[in-house]
């Protein structure tokens, strides 16, 4: 094979591959990674797409809360973190906030199925409970949403269930 031909070969493939990632599902959602916990809330191991409070969602994650406010909360007041990650089917939730805001939450499996929703919890720590559901050895995501009084921050995180 001469170098003309190799090269022609070369080029064709690495085209091809980019015209395959350009017709790619955009906008499918995928879990993975997780930010790796211990019992204690310690931090381990960061995904750092998860925990945050700047998020960009697509209309599907959209969907899955019906309140919304225009304006951003500062950010400088508020955390989340879960632990332990992975974890049995039973995670808890550590919550920074101002005390007159609010945090709603909806967690969900691979296939955007809502297993779990709450709104309006004032409180800075929440249990929650996955047992019943058939996730063993999945990922599954939980949106979330900080609302001040005229503002709101949103973000997700992903939990590994063994």
């Amino acid at each position: 094979m001469n170098r003309l031909t190799f090269f022609s070969i070369l080029l064709f493939m690495l085209f091809s591959c980019e015209k395959e990632k350009e017709e790619s599902n955009t906008n499918e959602i995928i879990f993975e990674g997780i930010s790796i916990t211990d019992v204690y809330g310690g931090l381990s191991s960061q995904d750092t797409t998860d925990w945050n409070l700047n998020d960009i969602w697509m209309d599907k994650e959209n969907s899955l809360f019906t309140e919304k406010k225009d304006n951003k909360c500062s950010s400088d007041e508020y955390s989340i973190i879960s632990y332990p990650n992975p974890c049995d089917g039973i995670f808890l939730l550590r919550l920074t906030k101002p005390d007159d805001s609010r945090f709603a939450f909806r967690v969900v499996d691979k296939d955007f199925n809502v297993l779990v929703t709450q709104d309006s919890i004032m409180s800075n720590s929440i249990a929650i409970s996955l047992e019943g559901f058939n996730v063993s050895n999945e990922i599954v995501r939980i949106y979330y949403k900080y609302f001040g009084m005229d503002c709101e921050l949103k973000g997700h995180g992903d939990i590994k269930i063994e």
